[in-house]
């Protein structure tokens, strides 16, 4: 893949070893291509694999990462973009299921009785469970269940880690107090200012949710919780005043942020017009403007990193970072996996989703038959996750030429289709343009200075030290 930096510098990404050559080192192609060809990694074959052991015993070796619970489907919002919403006819949609307690004790047996098993293979492995919903605060007394009971019964052994992801309107001191007691870390959903996150995230009568929001956050500052906020945005998202509002001191620490999903399919992106997504991409192309300059000033001052205020991490620095480490932990040779050899899916049950009603999904964003990997009665099905890795494998074998092959993030939510498992070409060619934009925009920082990849590796890893793998 050839791409042109700002100063018109061209150079060319080789998929295979992960390497930007400048393109007119391509002149020693030979050399190159045997370097190439050397580099590739261990592939597995799938359809020879007729008992489902291996697939539990690579379960059991490196997943289980995390399990989730399903605490409610029940939300007090009508976020516009929400995956539930009317906007993705493939969904769910809302309605009033809880958790049962027994659903959700069944569910943390069957994950301790896995990482149990798993001591054999991994013996440093610590648990960690996530609280979603709907709004899983609508079910808080299960939640105070769920975690009593992981550690009554799992705490001499094990070391857990807790989280929840809310909307932040239920928010009290009494939740607080109690989660604050078992270190459970809290992200809070906050799209940005009022005028922005009201937009999108409001009550069934359609009023705002930030003000109720932004009132429970303050009174909750001196409580010594671990609070974190992940931000979506569209179209229409100005993302100057996104940035100004979360270096403010008084808004907890951005943690994540993604534009509203286009993975699955939706109606959602249909309302905009062709001026809006135009005045998106010039927003994001002064974002380049505004990174480029401060990598100049932090150059000439020796700064190793300028912060627009001390200790936040601002919308255009989390951005920055995250294209960084989608380049440097780049899937190339021996640490390619394989088992899933393209996209950005992972093995699944490498994460258990247990949902309201038992069953164990993929992930939260996954609907259908499909998606269901066993049960909290009886299990992970390991036949099951077999067949979804040969079709996925299958479904893939043309990613083998695609020059997007060991940076694709597109993941089973993509790949989705009634019981099976089918590839959107549409999905594909949106992922090489914006792989060819984000190679463009960071070799332009790096021409400026060539140490500022690394830089801002190192302070996206101490993030990632700080507040948790769960949360970026």
């Amino acid at each position: 893949m050839e791409f042109k930096t700002l100063s018109g510098n061209e150079y060319v990404y080789l998929p295979e070893s992960g390497i930007v050559y400048p393109k007119k080192a391509l002149k020693r192609f030979k050399e190159i291509e045997r370097f190439e060809k050397s580099v590739r990694g261990e592939k597995i074959d799938l359809d020879k694999i007729e008992n489902p052991n291996v697939v539990k015993e690579l379960i059991l070796r490196s997943g289980l990462q995390e399990l989730v619970l399903e605490i409610t489907q029940k939300c007090n919002l009508r976020c516009r973009y929400c995956v539930y919403s009317e906007s993705y006819p493939g969904a769910r949609g809302y309605n009033l299921t809880d958790m049962s307690e027994d659903t959700a004790l069944k569910a943390i047996d069957l994950y301790f009785s896995l990482l149990k098993e798993g001591r054999a293979y991994n013996p440093y492995r610590e648990p960690s469970i996530g609280f979603y919903g709907g709004e899983p605060l609508l079910n808080f007394e299960l939640i105070k269940t769920c975690i009593n009971y992981v550690m009554e019964n799992y705490g001499d052994d094990f070391n857990p880690y807790f989280v929840m992801t809310t909307n932040s309107t239920l928010l009290s001191e009494e939740i607080v107090t109690f989660l604050r007691e078992y270190k459970c870390e809290i992200v809070l959903s906050i799209d940005g200012p009022r005028e922005e996150h009201d937009r999108n995230r409001v009550f069934p009568d359609g009023k705002g949710s930030f003000d109720i929001i932004m009132e429970n956050v303050k009174s909750l500052a001196d409580s010594n919780l671990d609070m974190y906020c992940q931000s979506v945005y569209d179209f229409k998202t100005d993302t100057d005043k996104v940035h100004e509002f979360f270096c403010q001191e008084d808004v907890p620490l951005l943690s994540g942020a993604e534009a509203v999903s286009n993975k699955i399919p939706n109606t959602y992106y249909n309302q905009f017009s062709a001026r809006d997504r135009e005045n998106y991409e010039e927003r994001w192309a002064a974002m380049l403007h505004y990174q480029i300059e401060k990598v100049k000033r932090e150059r000439e001052k020796g700064k190793i990193k300028e912060r627009d205020v001390k200790g936040k991490v601002s919308l255009y620095d989390l951005n920055l970072m995250n294209l960084v480490i989608s380049v440097l932990s780049r899937r190339t040779g021996k640490y390619k996996d394989p088992y899933i050899l393209y996209t950005g899916s992972g093995v699944p049950g490498f994460k258990l989703f247990a949902d309201a009603n038992g069953f164990l999904r993929i992930c939260e964003r996954t609907f259908g038959d499909a998606s269901i990997i066993g049960d909290v009665e009886s299990g992970l099905d390991y036949e099951k996750i077999l067949s979804i890795l040969q079709m996925l494998r299958s479904e893939t074998a043309c990613c083998e030429s695609c020059v997007a092959k060991n940076m694709c993030s597109v993941c089973y939510v993509s790949f989705a289709s009634g019981p099976f498992i089918k590839r959107d070409p549409a999905v594909c060619e949106d992922v090489q343009m914006r792989l060819k934009g984000m190679f463009s925009h960071l070799w332009s920082l790096a021409e400026i200075n060539e140490n500022v990849l690394l830089e801002l590796a190192g302070e996206y890893y101490t993030l990632f030290e700080n507040i948790g793998k769960e949360l970026l």
